[in-house]
């Protein structure tokens, strides 16, 4: 049996929780939003994915990170990491990306933001203040002194 479903919530004929046998794969949905959990190889849930709605499939692995890396939970395995998975990645590839263009270019915030994936300058703004405790303006004007005082 390639696919078991665990739970079946009927809403005009749709389910909405999913398990796959084969790649030991959950997934989660309402009509807004997906949660994909997968049970990793050191036998423990894992997530892949949280957002927006998305179509249910036999696997998820496109959405596992596969970056070789000195710290894994697995030396001999050298890319299995508990750490981080490829939505969490790309998230913080693109804040750390916000954080260099804010530092070396007079770009306004807004193109900024667009340029790094963020539709909303205000959900950017938000983003960029949870993870480095500061709005993008004042991160930038706190780096801009930074260098006139070295």
């Amino acid at each position: 049996m390639e696919e078991n479903v665990l739970y079946q919530h009927w809403y005009k004929g749709e389910r909405h929780v999913f398990f796959h046998e084969e790649s030991r794969t959950f997934h989660l949905q309402n009509h807004w939003i997906s949660y994909v959990m997968r049970i990793l190889p050191n036998g423990q849930p894992g997530q892949l994915y949280f957002g927006k709605r998305i179509r249910d499939r036999k696997s998820f692995d496109h959405l596992l990170e596969g970056a070789v890396r000195s710290h894994t939970a697995y030396p001999e395995d050298g890319i299995f990491s508990l750490e981080h998975v490829k939505q969490e990645y790309l998230s913080n590839f693109r804040l750390t990306r916000a954080a260099e263009l804010l530092k070396l270019t007079d770009y306004t915030i807004e193109s900024i933001a667009i340029s790094c994936g963020y539709r909303d300058p205000l959900v950017f703004a938000k983003t960029i203040k949870k993870k480095y405790g500061a709005s993008p303006l004042r991160y930038r004007k706190t780096y801009q002194l930074e260098r006139l005082d070295s």
